[in-house]
């Protein structure tokens, strides 16, 4: 199979770079690169699932697979530190270019991360909990990171509409705009799969996950878009329209979840007295 492997690589790139891709040679290899291709991902498959069944039988990663509550909290984990990074990235780059915007950006995540981990801090706390105490602990923390979520947006929308009616563009490095690309997409997918992970939980906590994902999810989006902009575009009206509509569809979201937060932590508190 390696063998077959490298000569139907070789052939299809010989067929391609001469343009021979209607010749006898390329019919000959189409079916054997399809049968080469279809064997290797069997392969490939096998020694997947061969491998994570010994991963899984290591002994001190058997919390990790055994355990939910702590599989969900290496998994908060992983995003603290994503966030912590693009935080620190951010900041980093308002310090080198003397952005305000940069810096608001920075600042953001960064009490971001301060909310997750209190999160996580609130789930390592909760495992020790009666029921009871737990339910509380986290439908506190729950309204608090609704508090906090609503102000930390509207301190943020300031600094949007400051941003886009200035509409004032800065040069960075191809590297930035990748950077912010990379964080963008992991944040929103992150978030889905979070959403999914935790959908049948019934816990506050994780619900409180979930939503400050969304949150960081949907600013990178608004974020993505003005460094492509500000890229790729020259400063205008059509670029203010375009940051103007984005920035009041995310903050427009995220003030609503927050509010939505603050009312049912408020109403879940009340309803069972804790």
């Amino acid at each position: 199979m390696l063998a077959l492997v490298i000569l139907c690589t070789a052939g299809l790139v010989y067929v391609f770079t001469h343009a021979m891709d209607q010749s006898f040679l390329a019919y000959c290899l189409y079916p054997v690169s399809a049968y080469t291709t279809c064997v290797t991902v069997y392969y490939l498959v096998r020694w997947g699932l061969f491998i994570y069944h010994r991963i899984r039988s290591v002994e001190w990663l058997h919390l990790y697979f055994n355990d939910r509550e702590y599989r969900k909290l290496v998994s908060m984990g992983q995003g603290l530190l994503v966030s912590l990074f693009f935080a620190l990235f951010k900041l980093t780059l308002s310090m080198i270019y003397h952005t305000i915007w940069e810096m608001a950006v920075g600042i953001y995540y960064l009490v971001l991360c301060l909310i997750r981990a209190n999160l996580m801090r609130v789930v390592k706390k909760a495992m020790h909990e009666k029921d009871y105490d737990r339910t509380r602990t986290e439908w506190i923390n729950y309204l608090r990171t609704g508090i906090f979520m609503f102000v930390l947006n509207a301190a943020m929308s300031g600094m949007a509409v400051l941003m886009i009616w200035q509409n004032q563009g800065n040069s960075y490095p191809g590297f930035v705009i990748y950077v912010s690309a990379f964080h963008a997409f992991y944040a929103l997918i992150n978030a889905c799969v979070q959403m999914f992970r935790f959908r049948k939980s019934g816990r506050p906590v994780f619900y409180s996950v979930n939503a400050v994902n969304l949150a960081g999810a949907l600013m990178s989006i608004f974020i993505l878009q003005t460094g492509l902009l500000q890229m790729f575009a020259e400063p205008g009206f059509f670029t203010m329209m375009m940051n103007a509509m984005t920035a009041t569809a995310v903050l427009a979201s995220v003030f609503a979840l927050a509010v939505l937060m603050v009312v049912q932590g408020i109403k879940e508190l009340q309803r069972n007295k804790l």
